[in-house]
């Protein structure tokens, strides 16, 4: 999955620029089951086609890493970023499930031909990236769908695990504090939906799914400092099953800094980069 790389993405503005072929921004309302979903496309410089990202942003998405989204894109790959139903104006209610189904239909909607020479877009050659939820999601969704082959995972959290290790009280409270959180940018039908993934855990449990990630190519990355989504509970059980089954292929990286990436969005951008670089 190699791509055109500018001598240093992370700094670096491509040049020289094909003002033929330069980069761009398109805005995207794709329909996931009838309800439109709010988008971009960061398209990248060159004729392409370019190997794409499909970017998924956590709960509620306030940190929604569009940085890491540029400095992608001048690496030679285009980002898709969009809003799942229910979140942020897009159409719709917001879930897991709807969510997983949302990424689905982005995948349909990038690999349309008119999406791929519209945005020139390599179809074969799709990966996700997602942060916290997003991360979480991509997981789920990369054990479902077999044409996503790479996945990079930023401090992801296993939802359906520690809804099905808690008990009925405790995961009533979870569940109420991620609603709270969702603080207006989410709408959904109430916390029965995060709820329910405790009664599901075959199903919303990434290392009960570990299964469909077999074959792939798995990068994660954890924050040392992450009191959100501590790694020693949610990301490092993933990657230890993953390494014990020995059918991934599994890569971690640590770094010193919270939840959020506050201190260490170059940091971030450099380990992503170097690892697409590698793929």
């Amino acid at each position: 999955m190699t791509s055109a790389i500018s001598d240093d993405p992370i700094t670096t503005d491509p040049a020289p620029v094909d003002w033929d072929y330069p980069p761009a921004i398109v805005t995207i309302t794709p329909k996931s089951h009838g309800d439109s979903l709010n988008g971009i496309v960061y398209i990248s410089h060159g004729p392409g086609p370019h190997p794409t990202i499909i970017m998924l942003h956590g709960y509620p998405g306030d940190e929604q890493n569009l940085d890491l989204a540029q400095a992608i894109r001048r690496a030679g790959w285009n980002v898709v970023f969009f809003h799942y139903r229910g979140a942020w104006g897009s159409g719709g209610t917001f879930s897991v499930e709807h969510a997983m189904e949302d990424i689905g239909a982005i995948i349909d909607y990038v690999s349309l031909p008119q999406s791929q020479s519209g945005f020139r877009i390599d179809a074969s050659r799709i990966a996700l990236v997602g942060h916290s939820m997003g991360a979480y999601l991509a997981l789920l969704a990369g054990a479902r769908l077999p044409v996503i082959q790479h996945i990079i995972a930023i401090s992801p959290v296993n939802l359906g695990h520690a809804f099905a290790t808690m008990n009925p009280e405790d995961r009533a409270i979870l569940a109420e504090n991620l609603e709270a959180m969702g603080h207006g940018a989410i709408q959904s039908t109430g916390m029965e939906h995060f709820i329910k993934m405790g009664d599901a855990p075959a199903r919303y449990d990434v290392m009960q799914n570990s299964e469909g990630l077999d074959g792939k190519s798995l990068f994660f990355i954890a924050a040392a400092r992450d009191e959100d989504t501590p790694p020693s509970y949610h990301c490092e059980p993933i990657v230890n099953l993953l390494r014990d089954r020995n059918k991934a292929t599994v890569a971690l990286t640590m770094l010193d800094t919270d939840h959020q990436y506050s201190t260490a969005r170059i940091a971030l951008a450099r380990s992503v980069i170097k690892w697409l670089a590698s793929t």
